[in-house]
């Protein structure tokens, strides 16, 4: 008797849902993507990679709604040091839009933006990016 010989041969029911089964289904999928969705970086003023004249805010748009006592900007210059500023506030009428409003406009030089966003749901991100600032 060969090694051939010992092996089963499984065999499976086919499976098929009917389709009120799958239209529920997807329905059920669907619904848990967006309860487990989490606030993304939509937008930035100033830009990413960018140059901007004048800053004397940073502005951030998300992909939902925002928790405000949770969520946070922060700017640091070129060689680490915080621009110390008060905290970022939620945009009046826009849930969505972190707005940190800075004291004086930045001189020239190079910046990184560090935030954290909290959803209405829970869910953090955090990300940061670079931008230029010029007379």
């Amino acid at each position: 008797m060969g090694e051939a010989d010992n092996l089963q041969v499984l065999h499976f029911p086919r499976m098929s849902l009917h389709p009120k089964r799958w239209s529920v289904f997807l329905v059920a999928l669907l619904a848990s993507g967006i309860a487990m969705a989490h606030p993304h970086l939509r937008a930035a003023q100033p830009s990413p990679g960018g140059r901007a004249r004048a800053v004397r805010e940073v502005r951030l748009r998300f992909s939902e709604d925002l928790e405000p006592v949770l969520s946070t900007v922060h700017v640091e210059s070129g060689s680490g040091e915080a621009v110390v500023e008060p905290h970022a506030t939620v945009a009046r009428g826009d849930p969505r839009t972190l707005v940190l409003r800075l004291r004086r406009k930045l001189p020239a030089g190079r910046y990184r933006v560090r935030w954290a966003a909290v959803g209405a749901d829970g869910h953090r991100t955090h990300g940061s990016y670079w931008f230029t600032a010029s007379p």
